[in-house]
């Protein structure tokens, strides 16, 4: 029977080489568009797999990829043309999105004169290199406030972009009616991001707070922001929307927060598999002060595995799901730095591991911001004294542990006919196995063409220790399989009499005919020679 598991390999690895370590203090002048001395980067991976950043500085909106995965970044492209007074809350960034056709779409917060006030600005390329002249998304052109953008484009190719809009409280002050809050605004393109028809979603939201937004399987965008509710809560509410225009109820966090404050906190939000909400936010609440985890069924409708993330000092998270695993970043101030902490669990959030702290900072840092592609999550930060890195802090894979039982050998080595294979045995107990693991989760990647078989000779009551184990290593691509249903002593005959049980043990297997046992952990130059 096939235990499913999945595979998270922690590698907190920072992509910036040691010589640009120096010059990511933002020693190069403003005018070159460095990220280093950008605010508010946002990040995200087109459908090709190529990252793309967006981020501020001097007034400018720059735009940039890079094809290894942040490693390197192409020269940045002027989006704005002109300089502007953008905003630089982190809780208002700018948001980057991708078209079928491989648009880059770029929304965006521009300050107005007066205080609290601004425009929701969008601009659009064909090929992230020339983009168009920016116009106005909404068509409430009064100097209030318009902001808080974000945005989503589903597999028809229509741009959703949702922002906050103060035109109702506006509108009700001048006819002496309450009004609380502001407004959740939205509007859909259904012409390549030339009209932007303007609709109001929902009444009286939180007026500092960021939306999150993300798509469903089928494309459908959901959202969760902060709303006021009746009493002056200041709880998180969601939504999905079914179609262009029906959505489901506002869906309620309840925390009962009463405050006549700004909590400059707003939410986070990933969707899984199956379509269920997986929403981290902060609360004030008595006895609940900080960050908080929570699942909500696909239908918003029920609310479950409710959790508290971090310290009382816990701020601005952020999540990505992956089949059954989800990853949450935030930042939490120790009393001397702002350490970077990160948590996972890989059973959609019915558990989770002890965190752990990623990076850290003794001076000034953006919002942390996750992302994923093809199995791999890359955490990205801006911080004022070390400028912009980017992490990779996890592999997930959808791996199987099939069971070695007697007569599995044999199938392997029959298996083996006009190919080559390696078969590797190892142990949780045995350390030198560690390196033999590591060493061929490097090699598959290296040569994802090889056939490797590594077999845990450790008896199927420990499957979750090897679990755990197999979990720290990028293993995609290798047949993975553990001792079960015999003795260890039978199935160890049966591979070779000869063998006393030493480990690491590895067998080289070509066309059917298996080589002598070897001991010991093996060398990267000797699979280049066998394989």
């Amino acid at each position: 029977m096939l235990n499913k598991i999945v595979s998270i390999t922690l590698l907190f690895i920072l992509w910036l080489p040691s010589s640009l370590v120096a010059e990511s203090k933002c020693s190069f002048s403003p005018k070159e568009g460095n990220i280093h001395c950008a605010a508010s980067v946002s990040v995200a991976f087109d459908l090709k797999g190529t990252l793309w950043a967006v981020w501020i500085q001097s007034g400018t909106l720059y735009v940039s990829h890079s094809l290894d995965q942040g490693e390197s970044f192409q020269p940045p492209v002027n989006v704005n043309r002109n300089t502007e007074d953008i905003s630089l809350n982190p809780e208002n960034r700018p948001s980057i999105a991708f078209g079928p056709q491989g648009e880059v779409y770029v929304v965006w917060n521009s300050k107005l004169e007066k205080r609290f006030s601004g425009n929701v600005k969008f601009s659009q390329s064909s090929d992230g290199i020339k983009f168009s002249a920016p116009i106005i998304i909404n068509d409430d052109r009064r100097e209030i406030g318009h902001g808080f953008a974000r945005m989503q484009v589903d597999k028809q190719g229509r741009i959703y972009i949702f922002w906050l809009d103060a035109r109702e409280k506006v509108n009700a002050k001048k006819q002496d009616l309450p009004y609380n809050g502001t407004t959740l605004y939205y509007a859909i393109s259904n012409d390549g991001g030339l009209t932007f028809p303007n609709k109001k979603l929902n009444d009286s939201s939180c007026e500092c707070c960021r939306i999150a937004s993300t798509l469903t399987r089928e494309g459908n965008p959901v959202i969760a922001w902060r709303k006021l509710f009746t009493g002056g809560y200041r709880d998180h509410a969601a939504i999905r929307f079914n179609n262009d225009s029906v959505f489901t109820k506002p869906f309620r966090l309840e925390d009962q927060w009463s405050v006549d404050a700004c909590p400059h906190h707003g939410p986070t939000l990933a969707v899984d598999d199956e379509d269920n909400q997986h929403i981290v936010w902060f609360t004030g609440a008595k006895q609940k002060v900080g960050l908080h985890y929570s699942k909500v069924d696909s239908e918003l409708l029920v609310q479950s595995q409710l959790k508290k993330i971090g310290g009382v000092r816990a701020s601005h998270p952020s999540i990505i799901t992956n089949k059954n695993t989800i990853m949450i970043a935030w930042k939490e101030f120790d009393g001397h730095n702002t350490l970077l902490k990160l948590i996972t669990s890989s059973d959609k959030g019915k558990s989770w591991n002890i965190p752990i702290t990623a990076s850290k900072t003794s001076g000034a840092s953006d919002h942390p911001y996750l992302i994923q592609y093809n199995g791999k999550a890359l955490l990205s930060w801006h911080r004022k004294n070390e400028g912009y890195t980017i992490q990779n802090v996890g592999i997930i894979n959808d791996s199987t542990i099939g069971v070695f039982k007697l007569g599995s050998f044999k199938e392997i080595v029959n298996n083996s006919l006009g190919k080559k294979v390696l078969f590797s045995l190892w142990s949780i107990d045995c350390p030198p196995c560690r390196d033999e693991l590591k060493l061929l989760s490097n090699y598959q990647q290296k040569h994802p063409q090889a056939s490797l078989v590594l077999v845990s000779t450790d008896d199927i009551q420990l499957k979750t220790e090897v679990e755990n184990i197999l979990s720290q290593y990028d293993l995609s691509g290798i047949e993975l399989l553990q001792f079960s249903g015999s003795s260890i002593e039978r199935l160890r005959y049966e591979i070779d009499p000869n063998w006393s049980g030493v480990l690491p043990r590895s067998y080289f297997i070509t066309d059917g005919v298996t080589s002598p046992g070897r001991n010991g952990t093996l060398t990267e130059e000797l699979l280049d020679t066998f394989l």
